[in-house]
């Protein structure tokens, strides 16, 4: 998957010219226009934009889903102390031209636009005195880099626009995540070992403290079923408490280093609860069996 940029340099786009090249080139694009503005004192960078085609394009942002009159940055609204719902003044730089928007939700883009007002891009046009005009067209492209140079031979044709192919960093941040992958899946079979190791260490312990009580139980008549039966009941205990508090400690703090290493927020899934339990009850079963024997071979 690549990205693609389309500039004009020295100018701005006319809107109409990039629809059309964004649907001759067969691509969802959305359209950028950048005005300095303020808000009472606090300077602001406004981005008018088509607010749903834009929230399309990055579907990692953490943002209320729903349409919104307009999308405020997580750090522009903690500095201006402003929440969902208020009125906001916006006006240009030299106090010409304003106008007033509602506040939408905090985006949570872990980058630059958490310090952004996203409008709509007819009202950015207003506040700029910029009828019809854009500042960057922005689309995803999906397949290899060349179908990304493709979208932006498309783009370029006849002139007045330049793209630019961001499969280069695309392809960088690949290869990280695929080493982060490698590294994290080596550090989780690690601590499921780790974690195998101390199960075994619980249930062994627990299994020589109780030879004599397992050697009265079959005096009295218990079955090695029943004897299994007891220790399976400890194992699926202690992996279903250490999956349970392994998933809540690790979810804390995944929040933690998502907020304060990337910025930003850390959505959690509904299918990790299960597999983290079901590898925990399995490492749990699989560490029993050795404690199991011992006891079974118990006088």
């Amino acid at each position: 998957m690549a990205s693609v940029a389309g500039t004009a340099p020295g100018r701005f786009l006319d809107e109409r010219v990039a629809r059309r090249r964004l649907a001759a080139a067969g691509v969802d694009g959305a359209l950028l226009l950048f005005v300095a503005s303020r808000a009472g004192d606090t300077p602001v960078q406004v981005i008018g934009a088509d607010l749903d085609a834009a929230r399309l394009l990055h579907p990692s942002w953490k943002l209320e889903p729903g349409p919104h009159p307009s999308w405020i940055g997580v750090r522009l609204a903690r500095r201006l102390g402003v929440r969902a719902g208020q009125r906001v003044r916006l006006e240009t730089l030299d106090g010409a031209r304003h106008i007033e928007v509602t506040a939408g939700p905090a985006l949570e883009a872990g980058g630059p636009d958490d310090e952004a007002f996203w409008i709509p891009l007819a009202d950015a046009q207003t506040l700029g005195n910029l009828p019809g005009r854009a500042s960057v067209v922005q689309a995803r492209v999906e397949g290899e880099a060349s179908a990304a140079q493709a979208v932006a031979r498309v783009l370029e044709r006849d002139g007045g626009l330049e793209a630019l192919p961001l499969h280069a960093l695309t392809a960088t941040e690949g290869r990280l995540l695929d080493r982060m992958r490698r590294l994290m899946a080596l550090v989780t079979i690690a601590a499921l070992v780790a974690a195998g190791l101390c199960a075994f260490g619980s249930l062994t312990d627990l299994a020589l403290e109780r030879r004599r009580e397992i050697a009265l139980m079959k005096a009295l008549g218990a079955t090695p079923r029943e004897i299994v039966r007891q220790f399976a009941v400890e194992a699926v205990a202690i992996g279903a408490a250490g999956g349970a508090g392994g998933w809540l400690l690790g979810l804390v703090m995944a929040e933690i280093i998502g907020r304060e290493v990337f910025h930003s927020a850390i959505a959690p899934r509904a299918d990790v609860p299960p597999v983290v339990m079901g590898l925990s009850l399995l490492v749990a079963g699989l560490a029993s069996l050795g404690p199991v024997r011992l006891a079974l071979k118990g006088d």
